[in-house]
């Protein structure tokens, strides 16, 4: 368990009652908790615990990266299968999750890189995801890179997925 998060029975077994949870404690997700208002940070990790098949993804794969401003908005991808209510803070998607799409970033489970910039293409206005396709080639993403971006890319294209 991340350490700005507690599940509720880590806190009831502790002694806190369910008055004190609800009074001192803010709800950051069903039965995750924190006790300080929850940075952009703990909100990703509150999603992996929440949902341990869940990956971060677009523009929160993209900040995790180093590659934009830290996002309003929580974005991660669930398996189809998967439903779930998420609160205004999260944004959820869902598609197929092959493993070769997933990876770590700073301890978290993120869409690789590839699949972080299709996704942000797909859901960023054209100036925005033009820039940022024009600085992951300039500065970090070599011709595999490249090449593995565009298969995700005609992939999604012949199944209509995003």
């Amino acid at each position: 368990m991340r350490p700005e998060l507690f599940t509720r029975a880590q806190l009831l077994s502790a002694g806190v009652s369910s008055s004190m949870i609800s009074r001192q404690y803010t709800r950051v997700l069903p039965q995750l908790y924190s006790a300080e208002e929850p940075t952009t940070f703990v909100r990703c990790c509150a999603v992996t615990l929440w949902q341990p098949e869940a990956l971060l993804s677009h523009r929160t794969a993209a900040w995790l990266y180093g590659w934009m401003k830290e996002p309003r908005i929580v974005e991660a991808t669930l398996p189809r299968h998967m439903k779930a209510r998420t609160p205004r803070w999260l944004t959820v998607y869902r598609r197929a999750l092959p493993g070769r799409e997933a990876t770590e970033v700073q301890g978290l489970a993120v869409v690789n890189r590839e699949r972080t910039l299709v996704d942000c293409v797909a859901v960023m206005e054209p100036n925005e995801s033009g820039t940022l396709v024009d600085e992951r080639l300039t500065n970090d993403m070599d011709s595999t890179c490249w090449r593995h971006s565009f298969a995700v890319l005609r992939s999604c294209a012949a199944t209509n997925e995003r």
